[in-house]
């Protein structure tokens, strides 16, 4: 039946166009993901960003650090707006590649105990070890490096995909291993959380309430440090050895025990450059004994 609906004029203004939604930030998009989520969903978000995120090593990480959890679980992180597809493909055998923003990364690592990090780290480590072989560097030799500011050079056989992709890192033999780069760069943000640089300590703090002050740079730090600057300058690798026997010797020296964070830190990045160079799993093994020694100083900044 023919009928009017409604009356407009011909001079009736258009109706203003719906504002665009404001896009949440990364910590709002916690927060909701946080209040939305099963607790156990809650909790494997936080462990996953600890971790490189494919899938087979999102399953790795789930079924170590939470055992009772499921697909269901997964499904929660994936699907709440936590992370992306990747899209960069890193290799036919990782599966599904996502990504994770930094500021989200952040939030959720601000609930993680530096304990738990660590189990991430070895259970990553398993992984890398079974997927790229013995020889191949560890989860923290990746941070190391990647934190150390390693430029390690494409081996011959790698196509221009694989150097952007991948990062090429030194085994236990000192030959080149590739593996994704992801690896590295979130091995890298985890350590420096939890495994700072030495710049990055907090080097004094007493009892609460008393006066604090710049605790003085070992002598040791300083000439290592001149070393090392001269190592980058003109590529002398002794300058690099005597500036880890230099340091080797202040920790076997130092009382009591552990009792300057800086030091054992300058000692793990020293004893990382000269692995650089000339690779091994002893100098990788003393590199990683000094950076926990150094992370394990009471006022060491997490």
């Amino acid at each position: 039946v023919p009928g009017a609906v409604g009356w407009v004029r011909t001079d009736q203004p258009p109706v203003p166009q719906a504002r665009a939604g404001r896009r949440p930030t990364p910590v709002e998009r916690v927060s909701r993901f946080r209040s939305a989520a099963s607790p156990a969903a809650g909790r494997l978000a936080v462990y996953l960003a600890a971790a490189p995120l494919c899938l087979p090593v999102m399953r790795l990480v789930q079924r170590t650090m939470l055992p009772g959890s499921g697909p269901a679980e997964l499904a929660e992180v994936l699907l709440g707006g936590l992370v992306r597809r990747a899209g960069e493909d890193h290799g036919p055998d990782a599966g599904q590649w996502y990504e994770m923003e930094p500021e989200v990364r952040e939030a959720l690592l601000s609930t993680l105990g530096r304990d738990e990090a660590l189990l991430v780290l070895k259970h990553c480590s398993e992984y890398i070890e079974q997927r790229f072989g013995k020889g191949g560097a560890n989860f923290p030799a990746l941070a190391l490096a990647q934190l150390g500011g390693a430029a390690h050079p494409a081996r011959g056989d790698e196509s221009p995909v694989q150097t952007r992709l991948f990062g090429a890192y030194p085994g236990d033999s000192g030959d080149a291993t590739l593996v994704p780069q992801p690896f590295a760069e979130v091995a890298a943000r985890v350590l420096e959380r939890f495994m700072p640089l030495p710049e990055q300590f907090r080097l004094y703090g007493t009892r609460p309430g008393t006066a604090t002050g710049p605790r003085p740079t070992h002598p040791a730090v300083v000439r290592a440090r001149t070393l090392l600057a001269r190592f980058d300058a003109d590529g002398m690798v002794q300058d690099v050895i005597d500036a880890v026997q230099l340091l080797r010797g202040a920790t076997e020296n130092e009382r009591p025990a552990g009792a300057d964070p800086e030091l054992w830190a300058e000692y793990a990045h020293a004893t990382l450059r000269l692995w650089e160079v000339q690779g091994g799993s002893a100098l990788l093994a003393e590199a990683e004994a000094a950076a926990e020694r150094a992370v394990a100083h009471p006022h060491a900044q997490r």
